[in-house]
């Protein structure tokens, strides 16, 4: 652990993908106020981005960088707290508003932000109000907006992560939207959504936090915190589905006696190996850094007769060929190993 030495406000700190940069809001301990957001380059040096307009002492709130240094956020457009966008800044650029998918009854942009963008910044992922104030899925590809629909024409819920390729985004539906507590993910070029189900009806709805580069492995949270009975970190694959991160872990025989759920997975590194975010265990909070390099599975051998065995292949590329061809997650159960 190295102290960068400044004071944030504890709501988002951001690092670009080739982690040259880290983006963060900063805070007064004598005001007890935001200061706005701020980006660091490595060299020590922090530089503020430009505010527009602000919500008391909230100017900015930063929600992502890429890898040539540009900040995303959210900016506050006017003095009254009423009015905001999502923003883009860079040094030579200063704050710039990015255009809005949707417009206020009076004609003005509506509000809203990003929640994630990719590692060239050519991809943001958010959400942006509508008439009621629902939060609804916006997406802006090369700086173009648009609003995200199912195939019947409906607005969808909030995108919450992309491919750090751009290539492939995610997001939730509204509730009681059909099918009902899935999530969705689609490839940026194409209208369609694929939906994905949730652990169970009870840890519904599901929403992908974080993506692996292709967007062939996702992970996040499926269920209420508040009201479902078991809600629990999910991890998906195309063969594998969405499944408890949990339960996966203890099957694959990964000892976690000093958690009670990671709860949350928030970033996935570019292959889909490493997964990151924050849980509950002895110590309370706490975040979390998961390796998954290979995984076990049963596999059928044709060479020993068809007699299961336990196999440890490389995770995601192998291990999805594996399932696909039928074998099953986890070891063999000991009936089938004697």
């Amino acid at each position: 652990m190295v102290s960068l030495n400044v004071l944030t406000d504890g709501v988002f700190t951001s690092i670009s993908k080739n982690g040259k940069y880290i983006s963060t809001n900063m805070f007064d301990p004598d005001s007890y106020t935001s200061l706005g957001t701020y980006r660091w380059d490595g060299s020590g040096k922090w530089l503020r981005v430009t505010p527009i307009g602000s919500c008391g002492s909230d100017t900015t709130y930063n929600y992502g960088v890429s890898n040539s240094g540009a900040v995303y956020g959210l900016a506050y457009t006017t003095n009254d707290c009423r009015n905001f966008q999502s923003f883009r800044w860079t040094p030579q650029t200063g704050t710039l508003l990015l255009p809005a998918a949707t417009v206020k009854e009076d004609g003005s942009p509506g509000n809203g932000r990003p929640n994630q963008i990719s590692a060239d910044g050519s991809t943001i992922v958010g959400w942006e109000e509508d008439s009621f104030g629902s939060r609804i899925g916006v997406v802006w590809r090369n700086g173009q907006p648009s609003v995200l629909r199912n195939e019947r024409g409906e607005t969808v819920g909030e995108a919450f992560t992309t491919s750090a390729n751009g290539q492939v985004i995610g997001g939730g539906l509204f509730d009681g939207q059909d099918p009902f507590g899935n999530g969705w993910r689609r490839k940026i070029d194409s209208d369609q959504l694929e939906y994905f189900a949730p652990l169970s009806e009870d840890a519904s709805p599901i929403n992908p936090y974080a993506m692996s580069r292709d967007g062939k492995v996702m992970a996040g949270f499926s269920g209420n915190a508040f009201f479902s009975l078991n809600p629990a970190p999910f991890l998906w694959t195309k063969q594998l589905g969405a499944v408890d991160l949990n339960a996966f872990l203890k099957d694959q025989g990964t000892s976690e006696e000093q958690w009670f759920s990671l709860w949350t997975p928030m970033a996935m590194s570019d292959d889909g190996t490493v997964i990151g975010g924050w849980g509950l265990g002895t110590q309370f909070f706490a975040g979390w850094v998961l390796e998954i390099k290979s995984a076990f599975v049963c596999h059928a051998d044709s060479t020993t007769g068809g007699m299961p065995q336990t196999i440890s292949v490389p995770f995601p590329i192998e291990f999805d060929r594996h399932l696909g061809e039928g074998d099953t997650v986890g070891r063999c159960p000991e009936a089938s190993r004697k």
